[in-house]
Order: structure tokens, then C-alpha cells, then sequence
């Protein structure tokens, strides 16, 4: 397929999906005489995104178009609006990175440029920069901030953005020997910022340890709102029911609903939180995909739960092993098998949910996502109180043998 080939595909791909069934092959009808391989692939490139089963964006286009990514969109030294670029850095599904640097600017000064390369977003520059002009206005500690946008002399939109120098959230939490309590801290600050992002009515929908970097002073960074969407209703839907889309994720982390391709609420970048903190307290996925070439990614159904971290990290032998997993035990436990719930309904309703249960576990007090019972408020604040309860004890000891020495003296020899 010629670059023509492929925008004239694309644009009429674009436009079907704004339309109902019945349009959609008006259109086509209309757009395609004569051109019976471009009709088809239209048509398999419409049928695959309407596919609950194939949600993988990019895959699917692939399977019909061949890759409709430029092999490399630019090289070092190439100019990007006022920017340089110096290196590739990095590669996704839908995009490209490079680290570049301001061409006006004495100091040297670092960015990183994302391209954005697929059909997800080319042809759909409308939603594209209504979604850019909000998340530029994220600033947050926590959020690798997003600085410039516009389009290469080639045609594909890109995005400037902080460049983080740091390593994904659980390869430094494993490599830093983190201890659990350490690890919730960190998963905490995400936490707000994930919180933030939400208050802004946007849903990140890609959060996973390549996303949540941690910088070289130890703070969380959360980057990469390529597939971010906006929690607006209207966007989502067209006379009540849902609009399927060609919808990019990571299926290692990606929410059931987001693998279904249904409906996304707050609930799914809870999800995908989950599966951060439970790979990072255990060094293993609760679900692994990795083996399964998409689009064939099988859906997780209700029936299936993950193991506790406790269970899975006990499993690796080792006595250190075993002294992490009993410190999962329990609290955590629950608080990480909540996150992961097939049932969205049955997750943390919100952040600030999921944050004061992860603050419940740091401080001693009972979690709410393990059933309250007389027993086991008693043993949580036993163990809260417990150096109050050894001092009161201590006391109480040196008081009785104030008492018995006193007795004895006063009986005499």
C-alpha cells in the first residue's frame, strides 16, 4: 500500500466509525467505486474494531494493512518545531520516542518527543487536540508534564514532554530491596497523582511500571498520556450505547473491561495500579499475557482470581523470600486482591478509597477491604498500641515488685 493508499484508507476509516452501520456502507458505496480492494480493507479494518475480542488497536490494523507506522519518523539531528532530536529512546504501540533538546535555549536542557505513529490517533486530530489542550494543563509533582504538540513536516502529530531520567516502579522497588511498607509509600504519591488526574476528568488507561518511572531523588513520575480519555459521557457514546473503538492497551496490565471493550470508569486505572503494586511486592504478573500474540489475549472471566501476593511471593524458596510474604499476609493481601477484582463494582470506588486503606496498613489501624470483625479490630489495635501496651505492662511489673519488696521488708527476717 502506497502512503496515498494508506491516508485515503485511513481518513474513510475515520470517517465510518462516526457513523451508524447503515451510513457506513453509504459512504463506502460512495467513496469506493471502482476501488474493491480499498472497500475491503475499510470494511476489515471497521469489522475488527467492532470485534470486543480485538480491541489491540495497532495489531488489528496490522493484520489488514501490513504496518501503517513509518519505520522510523525521524533520525538524529532531524528538527522538530524548536527542538533537536538526538536519540530514539523508546518504542510503544502507537508510538515512538525520542530525546531531543531546545534549539533556543544556552543551557542544555532535555526533552522527550513522542510521535504519535498509528491509526489510533492520525485522521482524528479534532479529539486529538481537545485532549492535548487538557492534559497540558496537568501540573503536578507526580506527572511528567506535557510542554509543546503539533505535527512533523511528515504528517504525524507529537507530543513534548518531560524527559524522566529514572526506572520503571518495579524494577526499583526489586533492585532497592524495598520492603513492603517502603514499596506502599511510593505506591501512595502515584496515588495522589493518580488522584489528580482523575479530578481533571481524565483517565490515564495505560499505567504501568515503564509509565510510573521513579526519578533519581526517589519520587514516582507518571508519563504517557497517549491513550489517556476523557471522562465525559458524551464522548463515549452515541444514542445510549457505547461507540467501540480501536482501543491501544497493555494487556499484562489492562483492566477486564478495557480487554472486554466495554465502558472504562476510575475503576480501571485502580485495576492497573493493582497489577503495579502486586508485581512489585511479588516480581511476578498476577495475570501474564506475554505468551499470547495479540490479538488472541484471552479474557480473564469471573471465576478467575489472582493468587494472594503472600501465596506468590513465598513461592520463590528463598528465606527471604519467606519473611516478605509474611508481612504481605493478611491486610495487603486484601487491599491487592481488591484492586484486581473482576467486578469493577467490587474494586475501591475511588483513589481516595485505595489511598486510605494503603495508609490504614501503614499505620496499623483495620482496612477496609478485610471483613471487620470484634476479633480483628481487637488484634489491630493491640498491635497499633503495642509498644504503649509493653511500657504499660513494664510499669505494672515494676509496681508489683515495688509491692512485694515492700512487703517483705515490712515482714522483716
Amino acid at each position: 500500500m502506497t502512503p496515498g493508499d494508506w491516508d485515503r484508507c485511513k481518513q474513510l476509516f475515520c470517517d465510518a466509525m462516526e457513523l451508524c452501520p447503515e451510513a457506513r456502507i453509504a459512504l463506502l458505496d460512495r467513496e469506493t467505486r471502482g476501488d474493491s480492494q480499498l472497500r475491503a480493507q475499510v470494511l476489515e479494518m471497521l469489522r475488527v474494531s467492532e470485534d470486543g475480542a480485538s480491541p489491540l488497536d495497532v495489531s488489528a490494523v496490522e493484520r489488514v494493512l501490513g504496518n501503517p507506522r513509518l519505520a522510523q519518523p525521524l533520525m538524529a539531528g532531524d528538527p522538530v518545531g524548536q527542538y533537536r532530536v538526538l536519540r530514539p529512546i523508546g518504542q510503544g504501540g502507537t508510538s515512538l520516542v525520542y530525546l531531543a533538546e531546545h534549539s533556543g535555549l544556552h543551557s542544555p536542557r532535555r526533552f522527550a518527543i513522542k510521535v504519535i505513529a498509528s491509526a489510533f490517533i492520525v485522521g482524528r486530530h479534532e479529539r486529538f487536540d481537545s485532549e492535548c489542550e487538557i492534559l497540558a494543563n496537568l501540573e503536578h509533582p507526580n506527572i511528567a508534564r506535557i510542554i509543546d504538540k503539533g505535527v512533523t513536516e511528515t504528517g504525524w502529530p507529537y507530543l513534548v514532554m518531560d524527559y524522566i531520567d529514572g526506572a520503571p516502579f518495579h524494577k526499583y522497588c526489586i533492585e532497592h530491596k524495598l520492603t513492603p511498607a517502603e514499596i506502599v509509600r511510593l505506591m501512595l504519591e502515584c496515588c495522589q497523582a493518580v488522584k489528580y488526574i482523575h479530578a481533571h476528568l481524565v483517565l490515564h488507561c495505560d499505567l504501568k511500571p515503564n509509565n510510573i518511572l521513579i526519578d533519581t531523588g526517589g519520587s514516582p513520575r507518571i508519563l504517557d498520556f497517549g491513550i489517556a480519555r476523557l471522562i465525559e459521557p458524551d464522548r463515549e457514546t452515541r444514542g445510549g450505547q457505547t461507540t467501540r473503538s480501536l482501543r491501544p492497551l497493555t494487556p499484562n496490565y489492562a483492566s477486564p473491561e478495557q480487554l472486554a471493550g466495554t465502558p472504562l470508569t476510575v475503576s480501571t486505572d485502580i485495576y492497573s495500579l493493582g497489577v503495579v503494586l502486586y508485581e512489585s511486592l511479588t516480581k511476578t504478573l498476577p495475570f501474564d499475557y506475554s505468551d499470547y500474540p495479540s490479538p488472541h489475549v484471552p479474557k480473564r472471566n469471573a471465576e478467575q482470581d489472582p493468587d494472594p501476593p503472600s501465596k506468590t511471593r513465598s513461592n520463590g524458596g528463598s528465606p527471604e523470600d519467606a519473611g516478605f510474604a509474611r508481612d504481605l499476609r493478611g491486610d495487603l493481601d486484601r487491599i491487592v486482591v481488591k484492586t484486581l477484582a473482576f467486578d469493577p463494582q467490587q474494586r475501591y470506588e475511588s483513589i481516595d478509597e485505595l489511598s486510605d486503606d494503603l495508609n490504614r496498613y501503614l499505620t496499623g489501624d483495620a482496612v477496609k477491604a478485610r471483613r471487620s470483625t470484634w476479633s480483628y479490630r481487637a488484634r489491630r489495635r493491640l498491635k497499633r498500641r503495642r509498644r504503649e501496651l509493653f511500657e504499660l505492662l513494664g510499669v505494672c511489673l515494676a509496681i508489683a515488685l515495688g509491692f512485694a519488696l515492700g512487703f517483705w521488708y515490712a515482714k522483716g527476717p
